[in-house]
């Protein structure tokens, strides 16, 4: 059966929740409705679990935006961000048992070959790579991010921010020399790979991403990630210190209730749509095939 017909029956929907439509002048395909479906379901087990063990959880990024402008996923957005802070994400980590095939809670501990500096949840019924990473040989199905979350002091934080982005570029830049079909550009990122273990490169972003704890602190950051601005990688601890549960394509999935402060400080008008021009997910060279294990349709590294 593929997946999307089971998490169909899963859910108690029909064909017509893959139907294509128009929203807010963009065309949603059936091939994204299958996509976010497969999404849907990882974040309601992922709820399933936090639940079931006391943890919280709560949507980021656009994510968020996608709850509160559009009561689910931006339309032309193609991925979902979770948030979590430390203490929960660590329980969480610590027990990759609570998720039963075919769901599988990645992480540099679950899977040798996989060294993201965070954790992702997985669909090995499934497929999404980059072509930059398809021979790496770790689990490549459809996910979910999850980020932890971390007692941060931004006038100290840079140093730490710069180093972080640095581990980060020498771990992605060790995951490309499994490609042997590399382009120019993609063989002098290989090329840059420090020869670090990459295993060390995740523990010493973690020690870095942990520096403020144990203080009080008035700011939290997902400090584990690099591809924000700095100033946009932190955000005051009161925004998420509630949570509240809003419609989600259908769903209910959480959002910190200081929502309209933490969106406004990373995004300024998140109400406002972009350009036309500017609808995209910004990945478009992904592949992505939410009926097809990945065991079976990527080379094999």
């Amino acid at each position: 059966m593929k997946e999307s017909t089971r998490l169909l029956k899963k859910y108690k929907l029909d064909q017509e929740w893959f139907r294509e439509e128009i929203r807010s002048g963009y065309a949603v395909e059936s091939w994204r409705k299958k996509l976010w479906l497969v999404e849907l379901d990882l974040a309601m087990e992922l709820k399933r679990v936090c639940r079931a063990h006391g943890l919280g959880f709560f949507l980021v990024g656009g994510s968020m935006i996608g709850a509160v402008r559009h009561q689910g996923f931006i339309p032309w957005d193609d991925d979902m961000d979770i948030a979590m802070f430390r203490a929960d994400y660590e329980i969480l980590l610590a027990h990759p048992e609570w998720f039963e095939a075919p769901y599988f809670l990645q992480t540099p501990d679950t899977d040798k070959g996989y060294f993201y500096s965070y954790a992702k949840l997985r669909n090995s019924r499934t497929t999404a790579c980059t072509p930059s990473f398809a021979y790496q040989p770790m689990n490549h199905g459809m996910m979910i991010d999850i980020f932890p979350l971390d007692p941060w002091v931004p006038e100290e934080g840079l140093p730490l921010y710069e180093k972080v982005m640095e581990l980060n570029r020498d771990n992605s830049s060790y995951m490309r020399r499994s490609n042997p079909h590399m382009t120019e550009a993609e063989q002098k990122r290989a090329e840059a790979w420090s020869g670090r273990d990459p295993y060390e490169n995740y523990q010493e972003i973690q020690r870095l991403a942990r520096s403020f704890e144990g203080r009080e602190t008035d700011f939290i950051s997902h400090a584990v990630i690099t591809v924000d601005a700095y100033h946009s990688n932190y955000f005051p601890k009161e925004d998420v210190a509630e949570r509240i549960e809003v419609p989600f394509e259908g769903f209910r999935l959480p959002i910190p209730k200081g929502y309209h402060d933490f969106l406004t400080r990373e995004y300024g008008d998140y109400m406002q749509l972009p350009p036309l021009e500017k609808r995209d997910s910004g990945h478009q060279e992904f592949i992505f095939d939410p009926d097809k294990p990945y065991a079976t349709l990527l080379p094999n590294p």
